[in-house]
């Protein structure tokens, strides 16, 4: 049997290097895609439960139960909460906006992290309940 030719030893040495260092990486973004969107029912759930507050007050109570459900939540500014999914790679974990007037929701909208004007594509419609 016959040796490989030193050029294709070198190949295959780095063929099987490279596939040695990317594996790690493509577990880390397969891992970072299912959790983003398991992550996202639990936001979807609190949008929903929060359109459904009559109040501020209600609406401020359901936060916490979203914290134990692996979303984070803050304050922006009086007016304006954010719930967020885990970080995702490239930054498209998706972010609640809870925008408020006076006493009561004014808005719920779904963006990515990047911006508040970029709604990732299947996200749903954005609910004005007060104008």
């Amino acid at each position: 049997m016959a040796a490989w030719p030193l050029r294709s030893r070198r190949t295959a040495r780095a063929v099987l290097y490279l596939t040695i260092l990317a594996a790690p990486f493509a577990c880390l973004v397969a891992f970072d895609e299912v959790r983003a969107i398991r992550a996202r029912k639990p936001l979807l759930d609190l949008r929903a439960s929060i359109a459904a507050a009559r109040n501020r007050d209600e609406a401020s109570d359901l936060l916490p139960r979203s914290v134990s459900e692996g979303l984070r939540a803050r304050i922006v500014r009086p007016d304006q909460w954010v719930v967020e999914t885990p970080t995702q790679i490239g930054a498209r974990n998706w972010v609640l906006w809870i925008e408020l007037d006076g006493e009561r929701v004014r808005a719920l909208r779904v963006r990515t992290e990047d911006s508040i004007n970029q709604k990732p594509t299947d996200a749903p419609d954005d609910l004005v309940l007060v104008r």
